[in-house]
C-alpha cells in the first residue's frame, strides 16, 4: 500500500480483517491517532469560521500536519514489520541474520515510538483548544484527546513486543524510558483536557 489516501476506509478494514499480518496493530494505532488529529482539525476549522482568531489557523495547520504524519506512520509500521519478517525468513546460518534482525527490530520499535510522540503533539495542540472551542464542538476535543491517549498506550505495546526481542540492553532500556515519558505526559494532558471538557459541557 503506497498511501492510505489511495484506498477507502472499508478496504483498509478488510485488509486488517484478513489473514495477512499487515496492516496490524501498529498501523491501526497510527490510524487512530490520525482520526484524533482530524477531529482536532475539524474543531479548529469550526472555530476559525466563527471567529477571526489566528490561533485557530495555527491549531488547524498543526492538526493537519500531525494527521499527515500519522498516515505515513501507518505505512511505515507495515514496512517495518515486513522487514522483521524478512529477516526471520533468512537462513539461520546466514552470518548477517542476527545483526540484520536486531537492526530491523530497533526500527520496528522506533515507528510506534514516533507514533506515540506525534499523538502527544496532538494532545499538546488540543489542550489550548479546549477552552476556546464552542460548546457544540468541545466534546470532540475530548474524544480526540481520549483517542490520542489510546493510540499512545497501544503504541507502547508495539514498542514492547519489539523491544523484548532486542539483545542490545541499552537500546532496549532507552526505548522503554522514552515510551514511559510520553505515556506519562500524555495521560496527564488527557486528564486535564477531559476535566475541562466535562466542566464546560455541564455548565
Amino acid at each position: 500500500m503506497s498511501s492510505l489516501r489511495d484506498t477507502t476506509l472499508g478496504a483498509y478494514l478488510d485488509d486488517v480483517s484478513s489473514s495477512t499480518p499487515t496492516p496490524g496493530g501498529g498501523s491501526a494505532t497510527a490510524l487512530v491517532g490520525a482520526l484524533a488529529a482530524s477531529l482536532g482539525a475539524m474543531v479548529a476549522a469550526l472555530g476559525r469560521a466563527a471567529a477571526s482568531e489566528s490561533s485557530f489557523d495555527a491549531w488547524a495547520s498543526s492538526c493537519q500536519s500531525h494527521r499527515d504524519h500519522l498516515l505515513q506512520l501507518c505505512i511505515d509500521d507495515e514496512r517495518a514489520f515486513q522487514d522483521v519478517m524478512a529477516c526471520l525468513r533468512r537462513p539461520k546460518d546466514d552470518p548477517t541474520r542476527t545483526s540484520r534482525l536486531q537492526s530491523c527490530l530497533k526500527a520496528a520499535a522506533d515507528v510506534p515510538l514516533a507514533t506515540a510522540r506525534v499523538c502527544l503533539d496532538v494532545l499538546r495542540t488540543l489542550e489550548p483548544m479546549t477552552s476556546q472551542a464552542s460548546r457544540h464542538s468541545v466534546s470532540d476535543v475530548g474524544v480526540a484527546a481520549h483517542l490520542s491517549l489510546a493510540a499512545i498506550r497501544a503504541s507502547v505495546l508495539t514498542i514492547e513486543v519489539n523491544r523484548a526481542a532486542m539483545t542490545d540492553a541499552d537500546a532496549a532500556t532507552q526505548l522503554a524510558e522514552a515510551a514511559e515519558r510520553v505515556q506519562t505526559e500524555a495521560a496527564e494532558a488527557c486528564q486535564r483536557i477531559a476535566d475541562l471538557v466535562l466542566s464546560r459541557i455541564r455548565k
